[in-house]
């Protein structure tokens, strides 16, 4: 009993520690591969045509889970390399690499019939004045990887009850206005979904993340669009 209690204090620490990695999504991203992040299990080709790739961060992955458990079968694997994959990270990286860039580059590979993108762009409060050259850049980089494809832009969702503290009310308005920019500029480019806002009781405990239940109610708002 009495080594338990000593313990205890190391386990706390160890949960306390593994909550605030989790929290911290950091606003630049180091050289790392595909094989040195932690992520969900790609599958091998199989018969579902996957056919839609995406950019974008965790909010866009968990989406993109949503969208398999809803029985979508046309995007890419949903993949947790996106966290933290703002416009930021991902425009200042193409040229470094990154988690993102990895994750992207190897389902391009994977998925040679790529013909459609979903770009969702991620603006955290402290990026609110992201330019729009970066935007710019990332979508030079995406037409670079896929020439031929299709891409519909989208920004976050907003929230209307309670604001999330990485992106802040700031961060979406900036998505927004980026959207509606690219949109003017590159005739090519096409509106992607707006999604249903994200009220509390579909966030986690940090008023910013989906929640399990909530990600197919995504999930099947993206399956009606593009399927």
């Amino acid at each position: 009993m009495k080594n338990w209690i000593w313990a205890l204090p190391a386990v706390l620490l160890v949960v306390g520690v593994s909550a605030f990695a989790y929290l911290s999504i950091p606003s630049a991203v180091t050289d790392v591969t595909l094989e040195d992040t932690t992520s969900q299990d790609i599958n091998e080709v199989d018969d579902a045509p996957q056919v839609i790739g995406y950019v974008g961060c965790s909010n866009t992955w968990q989406t993109i889970e949503g969208y398999h458990a809803a029985g979508g079968d046309k995007f890419w694997p949903a993949n947790k390399n996106y966290g933290g994959g703002t416009i930021a990270a991902w425009a200042n990286t193409i040229d470094s690499g990154s988690k993102y860039w990895a994750a992207f580059d190897h389902f391009v590979a994977l998925y040679p019939d790529t013909d459609t993108i979903w770009w969702q762009l991620c603006v955290r409060h402290e990026e609110a004045n992201a330019p729009y050259a970066d935007a710019e850049k990332l979508l030079e980089a995406i037409h670079d990887r896929v020439p031929d494809a299709m891409v519909y832009v989208s920004s976050l969702p907003e929230y209307p009850d309670a604001e999330c503290g990485i992106t802040e009310t700031i961060g979406i308005e900036r998505g927004d206005a980026l959207v509606i920019e690219l949109l003017e500029k590159n005739p090519e480019l096409v509106a992607g979904p707006v999604l249903q806002p994200m009220t509390s009781d579909k966030t986690t405990f940090d008023n910013c993340h989906i929640n399990d239940e909530s990600r197919p109610l995504l999930g099947a708002e993206l399956k009606v669009f593009f399927d």
